[in-house]
């Protein structure tokens, strides 16, 4: 809707990077590639039926499951908060992309919407980003 949620969005996706999450995914995945490639093995020497990676089953033993992911996610949406404060965005705009959307399904790898918004308003408070937003916002 406005600038300041595409510099939440954008600064979302940066602090993926900073996090390094993708990193800590591939690690995770090479045991799992490791136990999908065991268990494809002895399906096929046993007469079992091979998995194919998008199964839910392969998708859990690649560490692609919720939990992960909607840890990753939090801590995305709490570093773009900051990191919009210090740029001088809005941040209660950048949440906003949340409100009305409470009851929609996120995902099974995303944070409930309802609880993004309310995480992204109490961080808010808390850090007392509104100030520092004010601190840096250019006139």
């Amino acid at each position: 809707q406005n600038i300041h949620e595409v510099a939440f969005v954008m600064a979302h996706e940066l602090a993926h990077n900073l996090h390094q999450d993708v990193k800590g995914r591939r690690t995770s995945n090479q045991a799992g590639e490791n136990q999908f490639k065991e268990y494809n093995d002895h399906a096929m020497k046993t007469g079992g039926e091979p998995v194919t990676q998008n199964s839910p089953e392969v998708h859990l033993a690649l560490g692609i499951n919720g939990e992960i992911s909607r840890a990753f996610e939090a801590e995305a949406d709490a570093e773009a908060l900051r990191l919009m404060a210090h740029a001088g965005y809005d941040p209660m705009q950048g949440i906003a992309y949340f409100k009305g959307r409470e009851h929609e399904d996120a995902g099974s790898d995303h944070p409930a919407f309802a609880d993004r918004l309310s995480a992204g308003e109490a961080l808010i408070q808390r850090e007392g980003l509104m100030e520092i937003y004010r601190q840096n916002v250019i006139p």
